[in-house]
């Protein structure tokens, strides 16, 4: 499904590290063998992400692996806060799309809001680039179209959900015959100010559109537009649009004059400058790359 191609510019700097301070943050509020709500059984816990812990479980009511995420309660510390938050997840799980990681349950055990969800057995497409750019290489428009296809297809399909706002790399699973985008009622569950913080901590912050980084800005479908143009960008010319030293203006010589206008498009500061779905500014990216018109060899 994906190859290699030359590099162009490899993306300046490393990932930031996350601190190694210890806080309440760095122990899983779950041991394994633990039942929450007297139903899903912690098996282990996977990885503490920046929104919270994401466990391996089992739902011994239906007897299914499931995965388990809870939400760190400094994000969700007033009444509002956590109300919000449960009506978000609970709308998500309305949400039913082949590459859309499904919300199946939610609720609160130890202080701990959480939601379940299919466990998923792939690497995510941050780990998938950044392999690839340790090898010095970047992707073909050929090998990840039909990837971004997917991409699209789920997030126009969000419906009445509305848009993912917080689309990037890491809130992509690769399976081996599709991709699941993840992380679904975190952008809009979650207080906007504080979990734009959390991104700008993690080198996420530049796959946010500009509407989604401020918190008095309602966001729609569009954002998710900005998002995708930037990961296609990063994955054609190893360089993250607006990212920290990246030279994006300098990368863009590998693209074509068309290509470049697409995402000039995409990449627009002002949503009605924008293409009005992802299947619209993918489908036009898909065409030039059938065409041989996306990059210059």
């Amino acid at each position: 499904m994906i190859c290699s191609s030359p590099l162009a510019e490899r993306r300046s700097g490393p990932r930031p590290r996350r601190s190694t301070m210890r806080s309440s943050r760095d122990q899983p509020p779950y041991d394994p063998k633990h039942l929450v709500l007297d139903r899903y059984r912690i098996i282990e816990p996977v990885v503490r992400g920046i929104t919270g812990w994401l466990f391996r479980a089992h739902d011994e009511k239906l007897g299914i692996p499931i995965a388990l995420k809870t939400i760190f309660p400094n994000l969700v510390q007033t009444e509002s806060e956590q109300e919000r938050l449960l009506r978000t997840v609970k709308r998500a799980l309305k949400v039913q799309h082949p590459n859309v990681a499904r919300v199946y349950e939610y609720g609160r055990d130890k202080g701990h809001l959480f939601y379940t969800m299919p466990f998923l057995e792939g690497l995510t497409l941050r780990k998938i680039i950044d392999l690839r750019l340790e090898r010095g290489t970047v992707f073909s428009p050929d090998e990840i179209m039909p990837l971004f296809g997917q991409l699209a297809l789920a997030v126009d399909r969000l419906g009445s959900f509305g848009a993912h706002g917080a689309l990037n790399p890491a809130a992509v699973i690769v399976l081996p015959d599709m991709l699941k985008v993840v992380s679904l009622p975190h952008f809009q569950g979650l207080p906007r100010r504080p979990f734009v913080a959390l991104q700008m901590q993690d080198n996420a912050l530049h796959y946010l559109a500009p509407e989604a980084r401020r918190e008095d800005v309602e966001t729609d479908p569009r954002a998710d537009v900005y998002s995708l143009a930037v990961i296609l960008g990063e994955m054609l010319t190893g360089q993250i649009y607006g990212g920290l030293g990246s030279n994006w203006r300098e990368a863009q010589r590998f693209l074509t004059p068309e290509m470049r206008q697409l995402f000039h498009r995409a990449l627009a500061e002002s949503p009605d400058e924008r293409f009005g779905t992802a299947g619209s500014f993918v489908d036009a990216a898909a065409e030039l790359s059938e065409k041989g018109k996306a990059v210059i060899a």
